[in-house]
């Protein structure tokens, strides 16, 4: 097939078929357990956005300052790198996220809270409220 096929009309080739799907494939696909310093994946921070807004009343304007991974304790992390290393298959460690945001349209926009999640377990662990520093 010639580049005068594809313009009169003939069918695509393969490769331009793979290409398309990948293209049309969904954004957010479910993830595969990954390692607990690896990156935060799209579907763990729209899991971490779910969770936060599920846990407000309905119609709470929650604005994002950034939702990050929350990376385990050294207590929790060295025996799952000392199994990796030995070749062994490490225990899992549930991934957490940190999110930082604000509720708009309180009293001071600049009153900032923390959550902490456990992603597989779909719960959320901790949080704290920090308020601004006075002058």
């Amino acid at each position: 097939m010639t580049a005068n096929d594809t313009a009169a009309g003939a069918a695509p080739s393969q490769a331009t078929i793979v290409a398309t799907e990948v293209k049309t494939s969904p954004v957010l696909t479910p993830a595969a357990p990954t390692h607990p310093l690896g990156p935060i994946s799209a579907t763990e921070i729209t899991q971490s956005a779910k969770l936060l807004e599920a846990s407000w009343p309905e119609g709470t304007d929650i604005h994002y300052k950034g939702i990050t991974l929350f990376e385990p304790s050294k207590a929790e992390l060295a025996p799952y790198l000392v199994a990796e290393r030995a070749g062994e298959k490490p225990a899992p460690i549930d991934r957490r996220s940190f999110i930082l945001y604000y509720i708009r349209g309180t009293v001071s926009t600049t009153f900032f809270q923390q959550h902490i999640e456990g992603l597989a377990s779909n719960k959320l662990t901790r949080q704290t409220s920090m308020r601004p520093l006075s002058t």
